[in-house]
């Protein structure tokens, strides 16, 4: 069998043919399935558990190839490289209690490590944990460069809780995936956000809110700053419809770019937005990529090498969908374009994780294009 199937709906005689093919003890199947496919897990996780193969599942909006999205269809992968997975539910949300439980996520997984050359940490959170970027700052703490780290998203597009990670006997919410991969994986991060000099500070965030920029109610400076910078109106009764065009960017010491896309509006004026803002940060409103130049899908091909490896995943932001509207699948057309000889599977997301420069501190983004090579 090839190491990635990927099926435009749950056919049960398709699914068996590959599942047939896996055999042993350490048998694993990686299953992804488009939102309105999920109904379908229980079938799945019955099936692999007649067989003893091991499912580790997760559901996202939608599905994608190198044709564009796919509203249902179900993904399977079976992996070669891989050294230690599991879900770890009910992650907390106090500081003190978020890094007892990374301790013991690390004691787990960093036995596992190969010291003769990188493994590489794939993680798959459910989008509706509102502390990610506090649990790959601790998570980094924890282990450090021995890794190569990369994070999806799942869950729903409406931002409501639903069970969006499984295994062959139940489904989770507000928990994360984790696989450790015995290999080194090229992932690249793109987003094609440029960085105006108005600066701002967050001086009341928790969490994922926003309450006061500047000392002043967020979306007071929000629509404000609009208006001024990109000459736009935005009110109360537009914002939805309007924010992921003007999402926020973090700027770090680096001077590398965070985005952070606001989803909804408070009563209070507050914003609250897909990943943690930190208090006092500094901060900027950027303006989305020009919907018609689709210049980010040639800046990602041009940082991949020629190795072109048996699964090559490329994860596509929901909000950047949302921005790009129908010139989302061209950006992926031109991706497939551009890499003729690449064959590319994924997901629809609502949040990524990794490095820009491909190596070191894993940070949460918005926005983006994700490409991650597995063996």
């Amino acid at each position: 069998m090839s190491k990635v199937n990927f099926f435009e709906n749950y056919n049960e005689e398709k699914i068996q043919d590959v599942l047939n093919g896996q055999s042993g003890k350490d048998a694993v199947i990686f299953a992804m399935f488009a939102e309105k496919e999920k109904n379908a897990v229980k079938k799945l996780q019955k099936e692999c558990a007649k067989k003893n193969i091991k499912l580790l599942g997760m559901v996202f909006p939608s599905l994608l190839d190198k044709n564009g999205f796919h509203e249902n269809g179900v993904l399977l992968y079976a992996p070669d490289k891989i050294k230690k997975a599991a879900i770890f539910e009910d992650v907390p949300l106090s500081k003190k209690a978020l890094s007892d439980y990374m301790k013991n996520i690390s004691a787990s997984f960093l036995p596992e490590f190969s010291r003769a050359y990188k493994s590489s940490l794939y993680m798959v959170f459910d989008a509706m944990l509102p502390n990610i970027a506090s649990f790959l700052d601790i998570l980094y703490e924890e282990m450090g460069s021995e890794v190569n780290y990369v994070g999806i998203n799942a869950g729903s597009e409406t931002f409501l809780p639903m069970p969006c990670l499984f295994d062959n006997e139940r489904e989770y919410n507000n928990s994360v995936l984790m696989v450790l991969f015995d290999e080194e994986s090229e992932t690249i991060i793109e987003h094609g956000y440029t960085v105006p000099e108005k600066r701002l500070i967050a001086t009341s965030a928790s969490g994922n809110k926003i309450v006061h920029i500047d000392w002043r109610p967020a979306f007071e400076v929000y629509k404000e700053v609009i208006r001024e910078s990109y000459s736009h109106e935005i009110t109360k009764d537009t914002f939805y419809e309007n924010s992921v065009h003007f999402p926020f960017g973090i700027i770090l010491a680096s001077g590398e770019i965070l985005v952070r896309i606001p989803v909804k509006l408070e009563e209070d004026g507050s914003l609250f937005c897909v990943g943690e803002i930190p208090e006092n940060s500094m901060i900027t409103l950027l303006k989305a990529p020009d919907r018609d130049k689709l210049e980010t899908p040639a800046v990602l091909m041009k940082r991949i090498s020629k190795n072109n490896k048996a699964a090559n995943f490329l994860y596509y932001c929901a909000g950047r969908r949302m921005h790009m509207r129908e010139n989302a699948v061209y950006e992926i057309k031109e991706l497939a374009r551009l890499k003729k000889d690449f064959n590319f599977f994924g997901a629809l997301t609502l949040g990524e994780a990794g490095s820009l420069s491909g190596k070191g501190y894993p940070a949460f983004h918005n926005g983006t294009l994700v490409f991650t090579q597995l063996s």
